[in-house]
């Protein structure tokens, strides 16, 4: 009986969850204009007549635009006035009440200082039984700073000093901005160009796209990311792929549901992924931590760490050394320098052209190491795992094998033993040189040369 009212009390909680959001994203779709009636998508529908007006203003040092449904389109030109055309959309079927309705709207402009207020104000009874929507179209000097709010419908600001810019169920967009520039977006897409200043962009419901800005600061929810030519990147995405390519400086970026591809990073790339894969090619440093997915690094000139669980991890072209931790996945690394220290459970590890300190712990995993001379110190324990060490021909070491429940079997010319069991070898290659130590447990070890190159024909 108390398991039967658990299980209700679970049941209606989930119930009232699912209600909720349900509620909530009809509310963000459907909803009642304060001004004139029914919205769907946050937009209005059906037929409509429009009526437009134009006024000439003197220039200010700031501009500010607020409207609730049109859209607003702010461009800089080389005229020292500021130029506003309002489109007056209104939707009705008979053409007299909406140009009644279109009486009731009236552009608003409002002076103090240096800024210069732009609105449209609704007046009567009549027009708010009649869905009204404003669209704005402002020509302001290229040194104009720009602030722009608008509740439903899209938003845009082109050639100015600076801009401020906020919109919701549509796009936003940025281009051509001299300063400083922040874009927030809620249901649209949102997207930024050539922002010689910082950018800070925010995108709810939809993708995000950004080129050639200053040191940029992004967080999307729901729709992805895509970045080339930044000064600096700290992005957060919530769901959704991200691309990040020609990153000049620093790249810290967070992604929770989507893979992560990052390229030609100047300074270190800093990438944490929960769910799905991460690709950094090309950084000055990389720290990459994937949770449930694939971690590949290539051609970084600097240290690196990388961890993954459930996937592998793949490392190629590494300047200053490594350090690796997984989970349920493998490893395989090739032309690593500066030295590799790895800790891998659950599948196979193949390293080949490390240079360097070698520590390799592995479990559940067969090893397989493949250094390049110079030789340097090597440690390599395996559990549960068979090891096959390949050595450059040529090279001088200290070879000391131990295999628990296993064989050891060494097929190098001229290698010396000073101890041989079944379960323990120990002796020196060539002339000696530095300690290659190799600890196996319930697995074999094997120590050998590279196979001889096919002869040609």
């Amino acid at each position: 009986m108390r398991f039967l009212r658990r299980a209700f009390v679970l049941g209606a909680l989930l119930l009232l969850g699912l209600g909720t959001e349900a509620a909530w994203q009809i509310r963000e779709r459907v909803g009642y204009s304060s001004w004139t009636g029914w919205t769907v998508f946050g937009r209005f529908e059906g037929p409509s007549h429009s009526f437009e007006e134009s006024r000439d203003l003197e220039a200010a040092a700031e501009v500010e635009i607020d409207n609730r449904f049109g859209a607003v389109a702010v461009r800089g030109t080389d005229a020292p006035v500021i130029v506003v055309r309002l489109r007056k959309q209104v939707f009705a079927a008979d053409p007299q009440e909406a140009a009644m309705a279109a009486q009731a709207v009236r552009l608003v402009s409002d002076r103090s200082g240096d800024v210069l207020r732009l609105t449209a104000k609704v007046e009567g009874e009549a027009s708010r039984r009649i869905g009204v929507a404003t669209h704005f179209t402002v020509e302001v000097p290229r040194s104009a700073r720009v602030r722009v709010r608008n509740e439903h419908g899209a938003a845009e600001a082109i050639a100015v000093a600076a801009a401020d810019v906020e919109t919701s169920h549509d796009a936003g967009r940025l281009e051509d901005v001299a300063g400083d520039a922040r874009l927030a977006v809620r249901h649209g897409d949102a997207v930024a160009r050539r922002v010689a200043g910082g950018l800070d962009l925010a995108c709810r419901f939809g993708r995000a796209s950004i080129e050639d800005a200053g040191v940029t600061r992004a967080a999307v929810e729901h729709g992805g990311l895509a970045v080339v030519r930044v000064a600096a990147l700290d992005a957060e995405v919530e769901q959704g792929d991200t691309s990040a390519e020609r990153v000049a400086g620093a790249l810290g970026l967070r992604a929770r549901h989507g893979d992560v591809d990052v390229r030609e990073v100047g300074g270190a790339a800093t990438v944490s992924v929960e769910i799905g894969s991460a690709t950094v090619v090309g950084a000055a440093q990389a720290d990459v931590r994937v949770t449930h997915g694939r971690t590949r690094v290539e051609r970084v000139s600097g240290k690196v760490f990388a961890s993954a669980t459930h996937d592998r991890v793949e490392l190629e072209d590494v300047g200053g050394g490594a350090e690796v931790e997984i989970e349920h996945g493998g490893l395989q690394a090739s032309r690593v320098r500066g030295g590799l220290v790895a800790r891998v459970s659950g599948d196979d590890v193949a390293i080949d052209g490390v240079e360097g300190v070698l520590q390799v712990d592995s479990r559940r995993a067969r090893v397989r190491v493949a250094p390049t001379a110079p030789l340097a110190e090597t440690s390599i324990q395996s559990e549960h795992g068979s090891v096959v060490l390949t050595l450059p021909a040529g090279a001088g070491a200290q070879l000391e094998l131990d295999a628990s429940q296993g064989e050891i079997e060494v097929d190098l010319p001229g290698f010396d033993a000073s101890e041989r069991t079944r379960s323990r070898v120990a002796g020196r290659v060539g002339a000696g040189g530095p300690t290659l130590r190799v600890a196996s447990r319930h697995g074999d070890v094997t120590v050998g040369l590279p196979p001889a190159p096919e002869a040609q024909r």
